[in-house]
């Protein structure tokens, strides 16, 4: 479809402004996820939309852009054998995850009542749970993105070969299809019914809606691949618009602006599972500025960001890090529910500079595998 994409390929580079933006979210993520009174310190910092939905995007930015230059370089069997290389590595950080929670719950009973909330098929039901984990059907509450993300992996291909031969509208028609449906509950509904027979769980994330983000950010990077921007002056028309409306909903949800935030219609336009309608306006919205603003201000360069583009270069660890730091934060509750203000900032301070311990040791791993030759020579 796309010349300039085949003429640009060969030119592909890490783009530290994504990873700079994932290193963020990361430590977002571990901010939202403190137990206790701390758990909403920094949830509504976006009025409606919240860091979630920007890592999402900027995952399938990553993936459009990096699977569309294997599609256009080297051919499907590239990109299939590159796909079947990420699902199996998610998967395998899935499966340690689940494996290492299960096994601590089983030996270790005096967790129980702090992980119980969080692992109730696990604790009622131990086996059909066990098997519901190893086939991506359960998660424990807070590593939920994991199967989803080897499920929007494998279905990258597929999407991706329909935008490059051109059916745009077709593939983001259907993608449009199916989070209408999930504002329908269609998944949580097939969730119950498949609870009568095996335990099924994906908490938070209804993956029927949040492919949208995902899908919108692999067609971002298969544009970015292409060399395809939107022009500066549209951009620009485009973000003075959309402040207004940023202003107005971050006034309505810090109660600046008088306006209903009950009832089930509000919990539905700004549910985070099922990615309602004013929640997803706020997203689009926060995208348009930020894209706007990004243009001026080069943060990855600056020597103050960089750590944080360090942790997004090895975003699947870290977050893979901060789901067992969170189980491990539940057995201290009662710490977090304290006054102690003083030893909690201290705390906090010293688990996000924790974040950089696994991206460290990714990175040391790495660099230890590309200096380990890759067979040995015949004699």
């Amino acid at each position: 479809m796309l010349k300039n994409t085949v003429t640009l390929a060969s030119q592909i580079s890490r783009d530290h402004r994504i990873d700079l933006l994932r290193g963020i979210a990361l430590i977002s993520m571990m901010l939202n996820h403190l137990p206790g009174k701390y758990s909403q310190c920094i949830r509504d910092l976006f009025g409606f939309s919240s860091f979630a939905e920007v890592f999402v995007l900027l995952s399938g930015v990553v993936a459009g852009y990096v699977y569309c230059h294997a599609l256009v370089q080297k051919g499907e069997a590239e990109l299939n054998s590159k796909i079947r290389n990420r699902a199996r590595n998610i998967y395998l950080y899935h499966i340690s995850i689940f494996l290492i929670l299960f096994l601590i719950s089983l030996f270790f009973t005096s967790v129980k009542p702090f992980w119980y909330k969080a692992m109730i098929p696990v604790y009622d039901h131990r086996l059909s749970s066990f098997i519901a984990g190893l086939f991506l059907l359960y998660a424990p509450f807070g590593a939920n993105l994991l199967p989803m993300y080897v499920i929007f992996v494998l279905i990258v291909p597929f999407f991706l070969r329909a935008i490059h031969a051109g059916h745009i509208r077709t593939a983001f028609f259907i993608t449009l299809a199916l989070w209408l449906l999930a504002q329908f509950h269609i998944f949580y509904r097939m969730q119950i019914w498949v609870n009568q027979y095996i335990p099924m769980h994906w908490a938070i994330f209804d993956p029927m809606a949040w492919w949208l983000i995902f899908a919108s950010g692999i067609y971002l990077g298969f544009r970015k691949l292409g060399g395809l921007q939107v022009p500066p002056a549209l951009l620009r028309r485009c973000a003075v618009l959309a402040m207004p409306f940023l202003i107005f909903l971050f006034g309505w949800r810090h109660h600046w602006i008088e306006l209903p935030q009950q009832g089930w219609m509000f919990r539905h336009v700004t549910g985070l599972q099922n990615l309602g309608l004013l929640r997803l306006f706020n997203f689009m919205l926060w995208g348009i500025v930020m894209l706007d603003v990004g243009r001026f201000f080069a943060l990855h360069k600056w020597m103050i960001f960089r750590p944080f583009a360090f942790l997004g270069r090895h975003s699947l660890q870290v977050y893979c890090y901060h789901v067992q730091m969170l189980f491990m934060l539940y057995l201290t509750i009662d710490f977090w529910n304290s006054p102690q203000n003083g030893l909690q900032g201290v705390a906090i301070a010293t688990l996000l500079l924790s974040l950089w311990l696994p991206a460290g040791l990714h990175a040391w791993y790495r660099n230890l595998k590309t200096r380990i030759p890759s067979h040995v020579p015949s004699h």
